[in-house]
Formats: structure tokens, sequence, C-alpha cells
């Protein structure tokens, strides 16, 4: 079963807070706790490709996590015109 709209934004807005407190926490502390990295290991690679180093930090890629945004948004508007006809 396909996961609904809303489905697919409330799990991409819990990725991005887990990647997110993931950086600052390693950027503050050049290090993670074990809880952090259990969260991360229960993301999918896709979403763990997110993250790059730069400069011995750790950053989140915002393009790619825009660009998984916009496919979602075009998933969903192609359902919605698929339902419509």
């Amino acid at each position: 079963a396909t996961q609904s709209w809303s489905e697919q934004i409330d799990e991409l807005q819990s990725v991005y807070s887990t990647l997110s407190s993931a950086v600052d926490e390693y950027n503050s502390s050049q290090g993670m706790s074990i809880d952090t990295l259990q969260s991360l290991l229960q993301l999918s690679p896709e979403y763990l490709s997110m993250l790059d180093f730069e400069k011995g930090k750790l950053v989140l890629n915002k393009q790619a996590i825009m660009e998984k945004v916009t496919a979602q948004i075009n998933e969903a508007k192609a359902m919605v015109y698929a339902e419509a006809t």
C-alpha cells in the first residue's frame, strides 16, 4: 500500500528532524550519542545519503531534501490527476 501524501510529509519532517539533530550534535561535540546513532540506523539509505562532510563539519544536503519534496509533490499531483480522470 502506498502512503498518503500527509503520511509522506510526516515521514519527511521526522527524517529532517532526525538528520538535523544528528548534524547539530556531531558538530557541537565531534561525536554522536548511541541514541542518535540508533535513530540514524533506522533511516533508509536514501535519507542517510543526505548527510555530507564539508570542511570537517557534518552537513545536511538541503538540495537533496528539496528534490525529495519536489518528487513527492509531483507524485501527489499525478495521483490526484489519475483519480480525477
